[in-house]
This record gives C-alpha cells, structure tokens and sequence, in this order.
C-alpha cells in the first residue's frame, strides 16, 4: 500500500512539475501554458527536454522564442536578446520566424539599454527595406528611439524619412514617420525644415488619435521659430477637440506662451485650466499647471485664489515631485506673507521631506525655515 502511494506521488510530482513528457507537442503546450500563467522560471526550466523532444527546425525556433519571451518577463532583457538572436540563426526556419526573432532581439537590446546594439540591428534588419513590413516598421521605430538615446540625430532623422517613405501613403504609419520627423528637426532645431515639412501636411488628413500629436509639435516649431500667432493657433487645434496627452501638453505650451507674451493675465489663466480641464492630460502637466495658476494670482495679489488653486493638487493621483515642491514653497510664501509662520513653516518642511534632488526648491525652503526659526527663537535668560 506505501509502495503504491509512493509511486501515484512521483507520478503527480512529474505532472505538476512538466517532465517526462512523451513527445514535442506536449512539452511544448507546457510551454505556452506556464507562459499564459506567467511562471516565466517554470516555463525555463522544461526548454532543456522541449529541445531534446525537437525534430524540426521550426519546433527548435519555437522553443527557443518562447524562453526569450520568459526571460523578458523575468525582466532579463540582455539574456532575452541573446536567446532570441540565438532563435533567428537556426536554419531552414521561414523568413517572418527569423525577421520576429530579430525584431524580439533588437526590442529587448532596447530594453536592456544597449541602445547602440539595438540602433544596428534595426540599421541591419530594416533600415534597407524600401517596402518595409509591419514588423520591419516596428524595427525602424525602435532603431529611431535608439538613435535618439544616442543623441544620433541625423540618424533618427534618417530612418524616420525611410518609414514615412516606405510606408503605404495616408497609412498610420506614414504619419508616424511624418511626426517622428518633425520631432526630430525640432530637437535639431532646425526649425526651416520643420515648417517645410508642416506645410505639406494637413492636420486633418492625419489619423485622429496623431492628430493632437502633429498639432503640438507643430506649434512647439513655430513658438521656437518665434512666430507666437502660428504657435498659438496649432497648440487650440491640438486641444480644442481632442483630450489626449499632447492635447495636455499643447494646452500648457500655449498657457506658458501667453504667460510670456500678453499682459492679460486671464488668458493664460484660461489655457492652464484647460490642462485641467482635459481628462487624458498627464498628471506632471496638471501639477504644473496647477503651480502657475497659483503663481500668477500670487503675483496679482489675490492669494486667496491662489489657494483654492493650491488645493487641486490633491486631487492628482500621480502629481511631478519637481512641481510639488515649487507649490509646497509657494504655499508656504504665502502663508508666511500672512503672517501664519506656524503653518508655513509646515509646508517648507514639506519640501524638504519630499524624497528626491531638487537642490533649488530645498535651498529656498531651508532658507525660509531658518528665517522662521530665528524669528521665534526668544534670547536666553542671563
């Protein structure tokens, strides 16, 4: 009876752990199991037996790919990559198989942060395509964000020319390309270029979900070409029918702009509400937008509204530490203007627990406390 129940826990053992399988097909839906129930290191473990089991180039490519895929949720991207380009250099596997593998590969060099190898490798394995694929387009994509990394702006502009190029006409793609170029003239600041590049585009031919995006960059060209109107006309387009994160980001350039550029201070009021207003805007944008509303009622001696201002930054989920710590000082300036040093002195202190190295916010706030603190120090008794 012991010899028997001995045996049935082996047996279950084996099961449970996926070995000693009889053939490719069931260790290799093992496989796929374990990777659906993201037990990447379980998944690893049966590789080993799936590559025995192997008899075609194919099920050893098959296997090879879903380890790489483990490895990168295990968060292991430069062992990813190597298993990868070890799955694209088996032989006599389809070309889509070997050109997915590379694609893994290059993703996960990105990943990893090897940013020069994952550049050559979309230079190597689609940056020749003239018709590039899909999976040739993504490849660009990554070898433009590589190059970037770099600072290898020519090169970032190149390859976003061969996808706009390459890709079908009116496609998503070809916007892309369209977009990832003016981006990159812009961050050359090469901003003739740029605004010749814009007026061959009509915003509304753009796919709606890029629209805000190409509408943004724009505005951004022409504000740093110092042409304010055209700035300002592009960044409304980008945000008055779309709530995206460029529609946030644009509603702030242009609030920033007219903060800059116009006495009527209500204007620019108008457009930092607006980052609040637009559900999709980042939370880093609303913080500061948030910031200047406060400031410039500050500045217009209405601290009571810059209060009420102060106030939404609970509201935010995720709000920038760089901004938060700019509110907490001028929340704490003007509780100290009012007299109420016991309670600014909170705010000040609050910055400076913020766990993070702004030194200019720290600076300003120590150096308030100990104004404070000197001020409330009473003489000693001779």
């Amino acid at each position: 009876m012991k010899t028997k129940m001995f045996v049935a826990l082996v047996l279950l053992l084996n099961l449970g752990t996926g070995y000693a399988f009889e053939n490719f097909d069931q260790a290799f839906n093992q496989m796929r199991h374990r990777y659906s129930l993201g037990h990447y290191k379980r998944l690893v473990a049966i590789v080993p037996e799936a590559l025995e089991l192997s008899r075609t180039p194919e099920q050893q490519y098959q296997v090879w790919y879903y380890k790489g895929l483990a490895l990168e949720g295990l968060l292991k991207f430069w062992e990813a990559a190597q298993v990868f380009e070890k799955a694209a250099g088996i032989e006599n596997i389809s070309p889509q198989h070997r050109l997915q593998a590379r694609y893994n590969q290059i993703r996960s060099q990105y990943a990893a942060q090897c940013f020069a190898a994952a550049l050559t490798g979309a230079e190597k394995y689609a940056g020749a395509a003239v018709k590039p694929t899909v999976l040739q387009l993504n490849i660009l994509l990554i070898g433009i964000e590589a190059a970037n990394q770099l600072n290898r702006s020519a090169t970032a502009l190149e390859l976003a020319g061969k996808m706009a190029q390459g890709a079908v006409p009116g496609s998503a793609w070809h916007y892309r390309g369209v977009i990832l170029e003016l981006q990159t003239l812009c961050l050359m600041k090469n901003y003739p270029e740029a605004e010749r590049l814009i007026n061959q585009v009509r915003p509304e031919q753009v796919p709606r979900p890029m629209q805000s995006e190409f509408l943004a960059w724009s505005g951004f060209c022409y504000e740093k070409a110092d042409k304010p109107k055209l700035a300002g006309k592009c960044y409304a387009r980008a945000y008055d029918n779309y709530s995206t994160y460029y529609s946030g980001l644009a509603a702030l350039r242009h609030a920033n702009l007219l903060d800059r550029t116009t006495r009527d201070y209500r204007q620019a009021l108008s457009r930092y509400r607006k980052v609040l207003e637009l559900a999709a805007a980042n939370s880093w944008h609303k913080s500061q937008a948030i910031y200047k509303i406060a400031a410039i009622y500050n500045r217009e001696h209405q601290p009571e509204n810059a209060l009420k201002a102060i106030a939404q930054l609970d509201e935010l989920k995720a709000p920038s530490v760089y901004w938060k710590a700019k509110i907490y000082n001028l929340h704490g300036d003007i509780l100290y203007k009012k007299g109420e040093t016991g309670q600014a002195r909170k705010y000040f202190q609050a910055c400076l627990n913020l766990a993070a190295d702004l030194p200019d916010s720290r600076l300003y706030a120590s150096e308030i406390i100990a104004q404070i603190d000197k001020k409330t120090t009473l003489p000693e008794k001779k």
